[in-house]
């Protein structure tokens, strides 16, 4: 599948493009960010206004970094910041394809370089974005009915081996943590 950074990725990893983001500036500005998509998040759950825009904006900075550098890894900008930058890119609904090319960068790091339970969240979150079903049931939803349940979940048989290779709790723990969280919320 070709992706629209892909000619930037390559060139990036191969040394070749010469605009660079000085490290600290790239953290400090990521740090604030995230603490605004939670906050935003935070404050909608409470019955606060959802605000779209800072998902987009977020995801036009976002875009712009890696298509420079490709994914981030843990030795290059530490884990709070690796974490970070998955926070905007799972946020980055209105983009799935955006989503499916960073779900590419993860892959082709080295299992220490990248949460693996990020990778399996947002594994899960392109997929639901893609009309397809989810391999880690991550991605709950509200029907139409008002029920609090899963996405569909691809072969559920094996769902918790995979959970389990993703350093991700059972489905079952994991549930019963997303029911108490929707009760709380008021839901």
């Amino acid at each position: 599948m070709a992706f629209p950074y892909q000619k930037s990725f390559i060139l990036c990893k191969l040394g070749l493009m010469t605009t660079k983001v000085d490290k600290q500036s790239f953290k400090a500005e990521l740090k604030t960010r995230a603490a605004k998509d939670k906050e935003m998040r935070f404050n909608a759950m409470k019955g606060l206004p959802w605000d779209a825009t800072i998902d987009k904006d977020n995801t036009v900075w976002i875009k712009s970094i890696i298509k420079i550098h490709g994914w981030p890894t843990v030795s290059e900008y530490g884990k709070n910041a690796l974490e970070d930058v998955w926070l905007l890119v799972q946020h980055a609904d209105h983009d799935p394809a955006f989503q499916e090319y960073c779900l590419e960068l993860m892959k082709e790091c080295s299992p220490e370089e990248v949460n693996l339970s990020d990778m399996a969240f947002l594994e899960d979150r392109v997929r639901v974005n893609t009309g397809r079903k989810q391999l880690y049931g991550t991605q709950f939803h509200t029907t139409s009915e008002g029920k609090f349940e899963p996405q569909p979940i691809e072969d559920e048989a094996n769902l918790n081996v995979r959970r389990k290779a993703a350093g991700l709790d059972s489905f079952e723990e994991y549930t019963t943590v997303m029911m108490k969280l929707y009760k709380k919320n008021g839901k």
